[in-house]
């Protein structure tokens, strides 16, 4: 008698066994998968990891130089610093590995780049110059600067020479040229004044043999300003007139050409005091 098999229990057996295989199989690609896909890509290299390596890789102590031997003899062995840094130098990478890495600045695709309203472009800004005229920042001729004047140099005044001699008339007579320290009037007129000091437009007159009753060694000519004196032992008076301080030869028009006699030629006793009038 044959065996009856039970169609839907040997369904169902199969179904159980392909559920564990399928188990099994998805288990060992998630095992296996990550060490495949190594072997087949290589191993991954950082950028930043590879830079530093590459950067430590140049030797910063002093390197032994080793002279070379004579005599074909052998090659000397490294030491042990030139094989620690030959041992620390990075593999050189191949074609299919990523040595660098870089991108572009991003922007942000919602901010709005043009202004509305705007032609494009910056108008120029002007900006008004010292002369008047108005400079652009396109392409307009810049402004010509002006020019300094120069300031003229002051020019030296002459030194100030001190008078030495002096132009006096006495009593309207000729005027005389007077070196300082000399009496006058001059010749042919008797000498009863004395020259003491000069000053620009200012002389000091004392007496020749004399003095003044308000016991004053001198009195004080100016350019201008006659000066009147008395002698008070006969009531002569004398008018005095300064018409000239400086050095060398006074103007022409000062010194007349010939000489008259005056009313200056009056002499005074010995010793005689005179004063100025009142």
């Amino acid at each position: 008698m044959a065996k009856k098999v039970d169609l839907k229990a040997k369904a169902k057996r199969q179904k159980i066994v392909a559920g564990v295989l399928g188990v099994l199989f998805l288990g060992v690609v998630a095992f296996m998968g990550p060490k495949t896909l190594k072997q087949l890509t290589g191993p991954k290299v950082d950028p930043l990891r590879a830079a530093q390596a590459a950067s430590t890789t140049t030797p910063t102590g002093a390197v032994p130089l080793t002279p070379p031997s004579l005599g074909g003899s052998a090659t000397p062995a490294p030491t042990g610093s030139e094989a620690q840094l030959a041992a620390a130098a990075p593999t050189p990478a191949s074609l299919d590995q990523l040595t660098s890495f870089s991108r572009f600045e991003s922007k942000d695709p919602f901010i709005q780049q043009v202004t509305p309203g705007s032609s494009g472009s910056t108008p120029p800004s002007v900006t008004p110059s010292s002369g008047g005229s108005h400079s652009t920042s396109g392409g307009g001729s810049q402004p010509t600067q002006p020019v300094p004047t120069p300031k003229p140099k002051p020019v030296p005044k002459p030194p100030v020479v001190p008078p030495t001699a002096a132009v006096i008339s006495v009593n309207n007579g000729p005027a005389q040229l007077i070196q300082t320290g000399q009496d006058f009037p001059q010749a042919p007129y008797e000498a009863i004044f004395r020259l003491v000091s000069l000053r620009p437009g200012v002389a000091r007159i004392a007496i020749s043999g004399g003095s003044y009753t308000s016991g004053a060694a001198t009195v004080t000519l100016k350019t201008g300003k006659p000066l009147t004196l008395e002698n008070t032992a006969d009531g002569t008076r004398y008018v005095l007139k300064l018409l000239w301080t400086g050095a060398g030869q006074p103007p022409p028009r000062l010194l007349p050409t010939a000489t008259t006699p005056s009313s200056a030629t009056a002499t005074p006793p010995a010793a005689t005091t005179t004063t100025a009038a009142p």
